[in-house]
């Protein structure tokens, strides 16, 4: 340490270099570092999860989650592993053992599952999710005397809008239900046009779907074949023909049903000062920056509110970005207030030039620096951090 002393002193050219490299690589680190409330943390948990429509959780024990539990429990990291059968879909959990590569985990364990080649053939794709805290950022309240289905149309389209944005990600709406078409069909009208339940329920699943018609090939292109059956509203539904008399006389689904297109039977209500509403969340990933996705919503709220239909309001709720912005002008405060005194003490004591030549401007912009270069960011924590080291120089 004294060498290094020594040759800082008679060495000021290299002293004054060093500065101003820190100064402009802190800088720039300042400038790039991410903002957010508090750390993102990962929980060192692999989710895999299968869904297998209209199975009991019998079902789905016996066919999907044994078969993932026998598959994975050979990968190398795991400590233990959880599973949950529920009516229609099955989740297995493998936490890993501390220190493991959750990317290296998450490959292997998808690996070892997609060798499982005795699956149901109703049951869907599986899914592969490292589990991590995902952290909100701010809410977008859309409120009004307005139908449900009114809300959710708006703010669906409102979603929309914000993931169209290069800030954002991730958005979820909170307080509606999920559409739902639903066909109920009564035993008389079953009896009177000689159907069964079962010959319904096959015209309804065969006659929804995308199906593959293969390809043509031409010389200059290949030419893709597919079948577009897929129905989205009741009245595609409605209109779906259920069989044809011998005097070419066509029953449809809403002759013999009552076709509805509306929610889930599921009791589920939200409101926001006093009036129903749909809450559009906003969360952020590790590698976005909370206070752009609030200023990137605050100001698509500011020019789309006026916009929306009559008895409809658009409001900002719940920002945790406020937080941040507090610590970041209390650390910009009492930077500013201690760089003032300890200029004015070196000034009045010693000489001006050692004033100009302070260090603590220089160790904040290097504590960035270093802070940016292990990938951390500036949240509750790093601030408060460097808030008592100000107080303390």
């Amino acid at each position: 340490m004294r060498r290094v002393i020594s040759g800082v002193v008679h060495n000021p050219v290299a002293a004054n270099l060093l500065m101003v490299v820190i100064i402009v690589v802190g800088g720039m680190s300042a400038y790039n570092l991410r903002r957010e409330t508090f750390p993102r943390i990962s929980f060192d948990t692999i989710q895999v999860q299968t869904l297998f429509p209209g199975a009991t959780p019998e079902e789905v024990e016996e066919s999907i989650v044994v078969k993932i539990e026998e598959a994975i429990k050979s990968v190398e990291g795991i400590q233990d592993i959880t599973s949950q059968a529920r009516e229609g879909s099955g989740v297995v959990l493998a936490r890993l053992k501390p220190g493991m590569d959750n990317r290296r985990a998450l490959e292997d364990i998808q690996s070892e599952v997609e060798k499982i080649d005795t699956f149901p053939d109703d049951a869907e794709p599986t899914r592969f999710t490292e589990l991590k805290e995902r952290r909100k950022v701010i809410n977008v309240a859309i409120h009004g005397e307005q139908p449900e289905r009114t809300l959710k149309e708006v703010a669906s389209r409102v979603r929309d809008d914000l993931l169209a944005s290069e800030f954002i990600s991730q958005v979820r709406l909170i307080g509606t239900r999920d559409y739902e078409i639903s066909i109920e069909v009564s035993e008389a009208s079953l009896r009177r046009h000689g159907l069964t339940f079962d010959e319904i329920r096959q015209v309804v699943q065969r006659s929804s779907l995308n199906l593959p018609g293969g390809s043509i090939k031409t010389p200059a292109q290949d030419i893709v074949v597919r079948t577009a059956g897929q129905r989205y509203t009741g009245l595609e539904f409605a209109l779906l023909p259920l069989l044809t008399r011998p005097d070419g006389t066509v029953i449809t689904l809403d002759e013999v049903a009552r076709v509805s297109d509306g929610f889930v039977d599921a009791w589920r209500i939200g409101r926001f000062n006093g009036a129903p509403s749909v809450l559009v969340s906003l969360f952020r990933t590790s590698e976005e920056d909370a206070l752009v996705i609030s200023d990137a919503v605050r100001r698509y709220v500011a020019e789309q509110a006026p916009r929306l239909p009559p008895g409809l309001s658009m409001s900002v709720w719940a920002d945790d970005s406020a937080i941040i912005r507090s610590r970041l002008e209390l650390l910009s405060r009492n930077g500013l207030q201690g760089l003032f005194l300890v200029l004015l003490s070196l000034w009045l004591f010693m000489n001006l030039r050692l004033a100009l030549w302070v260090g603590l401007v220089v160790a904040l912009l290097g504590g960035l620096w270093i802070l940016n270069l292990y990938g951390g960011t500036l949240n509750m924590i790093t601030m408060f951090a460097f808030i008592m080291a100000l107080g303390m120089l």
